[in-house]
Parts: C-alpha cells; structure tokens; sequence
C-alpha cells in the first residue's frame, strides 16, 4: 500500500500564482502520467504547466493556485488522497507590508 505527505498542512488562500508543495511518497511510483488532482476547495487548481513536477517515483512538487474558498483541500494521486488545509491569513496591523 503506498502513502504520501505534503511539506505543507495548510496553504493561503488567494494566492491565485500559485504556492509550491513537496510531495513525498512511500511504495509509490510516480510518472509524468500521474493523475495528480485536486478538490473539495472552490478555485483551487494545480499550476505546473502542463501539470505537477515529478523528480522521482517518489517525490513531485505541485503548483496549487488558491482563490477566496477556505477549507480541506483534498490532494490525489489517482490512489491515495491526504488533506491540506486552505485558510485566510490576517495580516497584523503593526505590518502593513504582509500579504
């Protein structure tokens, strides 16, 4: 049975260029031809043209645009599917230059 992590359990929302996330997998066996997806979370897609990096069986970086929706974003492998939370960041008032 394979499984796989993200390097990241939660991601901004409205960050429509995208954030980069570390997959990291084990007894998994990854391919350009892997149907990487995701879902659940409204305006949330996968950037990487023509779609996710895979460096090995083992390890791909995906891409994911966010919009304004909040929520647990599901991440798949065509296998196996794991959560990442999607959530609005405030910004503190004693710095105004974070986004």
């Amino acid at each position: 049975m394979s499984s796989f992590i993200a390097d990241h359990s939660e991601v901004p929302a409205n960050r429509p260029d995208g954030i980069a996330i570390d997959l990291r997998g084990t007894g998994t066996a990854w391919t350009g031809a892997t149907p990487f997806a995701v879902s659940n979370v409204a305006g949330c897609s996968i950037l990487n043209p023509p779609g996710p990096i895979v460096a090995s069986g083992t390890l791909a970086r995906l891409k994911i645009a966010t919009g304004n929706a909040t929520g647990t974003l599901h991440v798949t492998d065509g296998t196996t599917t794991i959560n990442v939370a999607v959530r609005r960041y405030r910004r503190p008032a004693w710095f105004p230059g974070l986004t």
